[in-house]
């Protein structure tokens, strides 16, 4: 169960990192935890951040006896990817596994598949509000490198689907690295997990930002992870 303040807890920036023959290259992305049934932990963005990666970086906030830090990961990855949806994620079992070793608190909120519940006209109504997390252009904030939050509103009812496909639009001006940034709705005081950002909507002839964004369901990111 989410409330409000365990939010600004769930995400984290990823730096993929790429070697170009001498040069070396970083670009940033957001992403969430994700603990499955069976009790493995990921790192969920998106395909086309994931894509490439070979190595990333990213920050996961501890409590070690009343000291609030952050630990530093540089792991190796190989990532999973969706065959039909812009999703990607790494397993971070061994980042996890040091940690309790470590006797460390995370701190972090790690989403479940309870924070997830069906899209359907009985769950939530025709306008929705919205509140997403994330490191747009990679900027975060504060000793712990914090994320942004930001309101917006479900442009298209979560229980209808988007060009056929398992998605919604979000109506909320966002830049680059807003990218794997999870949507949460909340009902009755609990937020719940709605979509993940995949794209910002531009206008074909200008390139122009709409203000508004593509996200796929957290239906297709809880079938993903589960099954």
């Amino acid at each position: 169960m989410l409330t409000k303040e365990d939010l600004i807890y769930t995400t984290t920036k990823i730096v993929k990192v790429l070697y170009n023959n001498k040069e070396i290259e970083y670009k940033a992305s957001t992403g969430f935890f994700y603990k499955t049934t069976s009790e493995n932990y990921y790192l969920i963005s998106n395909k086309h951040f994931y894509k490439d990666a070979k190595e990333i970086m990213f920050r996961i906030l501890v409590d070690r006896n009343g000291d609030i830090g952050e630990c530093q990961m540089k792991m190796n990855v190989t990532p999973i990817t969706h065959s039909n949806y812009d999703l990607g994620v790494i397993c971070i079992n061994s980042v996890i596994d040091k940690l309790k070793i470590d006797n460390v608190t995370i701190i972090n909120k790690i989403i479940t598949k309870e924070d997830i519940v069906p899209l359907t006209n009985k769950n939530f109504s025709s306008i929705e509000d919205a509140i997403i997390i994330g490191h747009p252009n990679g900027e975060d904030y504060g000793y712990c490198h914090m994320p942004f939050i930001k309101r917006g509103v479900i442009s298209t009812p979560l229980f209808l689907t988007y060009n056929d496909e398992n998605d919604f639009i979000l109506d909320c001006f966002n830049i680059e690295g807003s990218s794997g940034s999870p949507v949460f709705v909340c009902k009755k005081d609990i937020f719940y997990l709605v979509g993940i950002q995949k794209e910002i909507r531009r206008i074909d002839r200008t390139n122009e930002n709409t203000g508004t964004s593509v996200c796929i369901k957290s239906s297709v990111i809880r079938d993903f992870m589960e099954n």
